[in-house]
């Protein structure tokens, strides 16, 4: 599958995207996942039908790990608490439904330039997003039981960052 941002990763090893076939294929992997089509998560099939998706919209942009790693540990406590109280209110506000079941969690990162890592962007912003969505009563919990996948997909939008987050409950067919 596709990831943006310059690498193809494969069953054996990473190599660069070619940028003219494989974006098509990107954006193709990436509206499937939004329009609901088949995915397969942990060697299970889902079947299409049995998907139900909400999707959170947070303004903006949450702190990159490096950043929360440098601060002492009361200063990361407190952007912790702020961010996860922001996600909880703006889930709220956004009335999203209570999921009871396992879901596929895909973060579409929209960000102003490519200054930071991905990975540290991802690592940032998951850990504030699912504990919100959590204390908002959206998800019971974000352990293996009831979080299927995670997926983090990056763009450029300068003049609106932002990150959507698409919960798509899954039915695990055996």
């Amino acid at each position: 599958m596709a990831r943006a941002w310059g690498y193809k990763e494969t069953a054996t090893t990473a190599r660069p995207l070619d940028r003219a076939g494989d974006k098509d294929l990107e954006q193709s992997v990436r509206r499937a996942r939004h329009e609901g089509a088949a995915l397969v998560s942990r060697q299970r099939e889902i079947s299409a039908d049995q998907m139900t998706a909400q999707t959170l919209v947070l303004p903006g942009e949450l702190p990159a790990l490096n950043e929360i790693l440098s601060a002492h540990w009361r200063r990361y406590a407190a952007v912790k608490r702020a961010n996860t109280r922001m996600v909880w209110a703006e889930a709220m506000a956004q009335k999203l439904t209570r999921i009871n079941g396992a879901v596929d969690v895909v973060f579409l990162h929209y960000r102003p330039n490519r200054r930071k890592d991905p990975d540290n962007v991802a690592a940032g912003a998951s850990k504030c997003i699912l504990d919100g969505l959590i204390k908002a009563k959206i998800l019971p919990d974000d352990g293996l039981k009831w979080i299927s996948s995670l997926h983090h997909d990056f763009e450029i939008d300068k003049a609106n960052p932002r990150i959507e987050v698409t919960l798509t409950e899954v039915t695990l067919i055996e």
